[in-house]
């Protein structure tokens, strides 16, 4: 799955004519900078900062074709590869964000499922997917993803659009620690997988 995503984000990177068939700037910054960033950043002073600053770094790293919906919910899995769907809101940016989303969902029910299993899953598609860099340092690239899904984890607590498992009072508590802490003190996403704990 990290092969396929990375594979597109490769053949559109620096593509200009790709960033032109897809003007749905305004939908992205509506339905997912917005309800999982700036509403948050709104209602809490210490981390406003940071979020705010992945709005900025998302808009400052346009580089690719974002799906903006990557979750294993959208993924069929076909005899060539996978097959993305619903993405409705594709736009050009920042091809951290769609590594970070569909991280963020694994990590999420990790916690839900008290799965490791998941989480391997997790470093299993970042690892596939950093294989597959070759539009920029991968390092580099890495530390953008880390700080994005620091972002979509707590958005998922505290946002517009919070996980709609995410009930129990220990799982949000859990989750929540651990995206404050990795907003206020980024990793690159491959060590924030490591280091993700199920349960406090």
């Amino acid at each position: 799955m990290g092969s396929g995503i990375a594979r597109v984000h490769g053949a559109t990177a620096f593509n200009r004519a790709d960033k032109a068939a897809f003007p749905n700037e305004a939908m992205f910054n509506a339905l997912r900078l917005d309800p999982f960033f700036q509403h948050v950043a709104r209602g809490d002073a210490e981390l406003a900062p940071a979020l705010q600053g992945l709005v900025g770094l998302f808009h400052d790293h346009g580089i690719a074709l974002v799906h903006g919906d990557v979750s294993p919910k959208n993924i069929l899995l076909a005899p060539q590869g996978p097959v993305f769907l619903d993405a409705e809101c594709a736009t050009w940016g920042d091809p951290a964000f769609d590594l970070a989303f569909c991280t963020t969902h694994l990590l999420l029910k990790a916690v839900w499922l008290d799965s490791d299993a998941l989480r391997e899953a997790a470093a299993a598609m970042v690892a596939a997917y950093a294989a597959g860099i070759d539009w920029e340092p991968p390092a580099d690239y890495l530390v953008r993803a880390g700080a994005y899904c620091a972002g979509l984890l707590l958005a998922r607590i505290e946002g517009k659009s919070p996980a709609p498992y995410m009930t129990d009072d220990l799982h949000k508590a859990t989750v929540r620690a651990q995206a404050r802490a990795l907003l206020l003190r980024p990793q690159p996403l491959d060590a924030l997988v490591a280091q993700w704990q199920r349960t406090l």
